[in-house]
């Protein structure tokens, strides 16, 4: 009768460790935020998203993060009579990324960036707090 409580013990440990050790979960990846990103939506001064508004006739402005580098372009316009003529600013600047923060080294003091989210396809970004808070969408390209 020990023997039958025994084995019965030993069957019902090993079973339990085999079914607690089995890897079940998969390890959640966060999207890369490396990649060409376009502006979609922007804070209004209510706090509220609206559509980003692009230069019309030009191309749309964007980021490019690489694993080092943040390149910004955007583009200016001006109207002489019915000719629009535009300006594409391209700037770089090294960031540092921590958890979801971003320093990005754009002057002093250097400017912070929080992901408030990142999938495959959609980056939010925040910058400031209280009334100088600001938010921006952007798509991936």
């Amino acid at each position: 009768m020990k023997n039958y409580i025994l084995k019965a013990f030993l069957l019902l440990t090993t079973l339990t460790f085999i079914i607690s050790c089995s890897k079940d979960d998969e390890p959640v990846t966060e999207p890369s935020l490396i990649g060409n990103w376009e502006f979609s939506k922007e804070t209004n001064s209510a706090g509220v998203f609206v559509n980003y508004q692009h230069e019309v006739g030009c191309g749309k402005d964007k980021l490019e993060f690489t694993a080092a580098t943040l390149k910004s372009t955007s583009f200016d316009s001006s109207t002489n009579g019915t000719v629009v003529s535009c300006t594409e600013t391209i700037e770089s600047f090294s960031y540092n990324r921590n958890g979801n923060l971003l320093t990005v080294n754009a002057g002093q003091p250097a400017t912070i960036l929080t992901i408030v989210s990142i999938t495959a396809t959609e980056l939010t970004l925040k910058q400031g707090t209280g009334p100088d808070e600001s938010s921006v969408i952007l798509k991936r390209l």
